[in-house]
């Protein structure tokens, strides 16, 4: 609108009525162009704040994940062992020995649990690049 109203004023210079409503048009050209400008500055702004919450929930997801994992390995060695020689522990000793031979089958589960989980944190050597 600006732009015709700008040509007829260049080809009919006598009215001058026509100078108030070239300068409200660009007035309101002007105000859209910043309308349109501050949208866009203000969605750009919401993208980026919901990039950053999904980077911070991604962050939060992978630290459950590792601890999640650390308490697998620790555990792994122990429930493995009760699988192969069962939970009841029938080794012909329930009578004298009662719960030693379950409490060091725990052990040593536990101590396999313990040197898997330092294994499987153990940190990488660097890479050479």
């Amino acid at each position: 609108m600006y732009q015709v109203l700008y040509q007829v004023r260049q080809s009919f210079p006598e009215y001058t009525e026509l100078i108030n409503a070239r300068d409200r048009a660009y007035g309101v050209e002007r105000q859209a162009d910043l309308l349109q400008q501050a949208t866009k500055n203000e969605l750009d702004l919401a993208v980026a704040k919901r990039a950053e919450e999904q980077a911070a929930s991604g962050h939060r997801m992978a630290v459950a994940a590792f601890r999640l994992n650390m308490l697998v390995a620790f555990f792994f060695p122990v429930a493995t062992l009760t699988a192969v020689f069962g939970a009841n522990l029938r080794h012909g000793l329930e009578e004298t020995a009662a719960p030693w031979p379950f409490l060091v089958l725990i052990g040593i589960g536990l101590l396999l649990g313990l040197v898997l989980t330092l294994v499987v944190t153990k940190r990488p050597p660097p890479s050479r690049q």
